[in-house]
């Protein structure tokens, strides 16, 4: 895709309403599967991009 094409590619304030709405159902439908994990849960489990060699 050239660089030219790039500047009319903005969101509308409806758009941008609308996708912030969306989020905001979505985070409200998952918070009951959230977890806090304690300090020794997270020692267990690791974390995302950990290496152990």
């Amino acid at each position: 895709m050239p660089l030219e094409n790039l500047n009319g590619l903005h969101y509308t304030a409806a758009e941008k309403t609308a996708i912030g709405t969306s989020l905001t159902s979505i985070e409200t439908a998952l918070s009951a599967k959230f977890k806090n994990l304690s300090p020794e849960e997270r020692s267990r489990f690791g974390s995302v991009n950990e290496k152990t060699n």
